[in-house]
């Protein structure tokens, strides 16, 4: 009897693990709105892409403190942090969720904020797969791996920023920082030919006064 009580107990402990790593935000990244999540791209010095982050596992109540018939998501923010000496973005091309009003973009190099708070009217912004907003990088240095890193607005400070009607925060799933994904600026294949035959063309110099 004492058995099958601790297994029964184990399994609720699991499924109730598993419920609330269900809940947990993630964020995922569409290179090249090609409709395919992807975690990696390759970008020459010159080259762009559009890239799209959508959202999962948004609740729509959470049995919070206040009572409200209005559900799903009351605000966000984000804090996009990427390497500004290697890549940029297209100024005006941070698009944010359709539903989310009130905000200002006051990015900087380096950082891409997205806040805002949906107004009552427009309520049902929960579930899984929902656009967060579309941004335009621009490869402007061979520098190698720049990683996208994701962060509530403030890191994790005083501000509530990810919110449900029903006064739940969210944002302890992304304060600490959420990868999402990683972009390589590679050197264009010509600049790279163009410098082996110039390295060549010195070697031969360098052998025939030598010789």
């Amino acid at each position: 009897m004492k058995k099958s009580v601790f297994v029964c107990f184990l399994l609720i402990m699991v499924f109730g693990w598993a419920g609330m790593a269900s809940a947990a935000l993630t964020f995922d990244l569409d290179f090249g709105q090609d409709g395919v999540y992807e975690d990696y791209w390759e970008l020459q010095p010159s080259e762009f892409v559009f890239i799209d982050l959508y959202v999962s596992g948004i609740p729509a109540e959470a049995n919070g403190p206040i009572v409200t018939n209005i559900l799903g998501l009351a605000g966000m923010g984000i804090d996009i942090v990427y390497d500004p000496s290697a890549v940029e973005i297209t100024p005006g091309t941070e698009l944010k969720m359709p539903k989310i009003f009130g905000s200002t973009d006051f990015s900087t190099p380096g950082h891409i904020f997205m806040l805002g708070q949906a107004m009552p009217a427009q309520d049902g912004i929960y579930g899984d797969d929902i656009l967060v907003g579309t941004i335009e990088f621009h490869c402007i240095a061979p520098t190698g791996i720049t990683e996208l890193w994701l962060y509530d607005s403030d890191h994790g400070a005083g501000f509530d920023d990810w919110g449900l009607f029903d006064g739940t925060v969210l944002d302890a799933d992304i304060s600490g920082g959420v990868l999402l994904g990683r972009i390589n600026q590679t050197p264009v294949p010509g600049a790279l030919l163009l410098l082996g035959s110039g390295l060549l063309g010195l070697a031969g110099v360098k052998r025939k006064l030598h010789s």
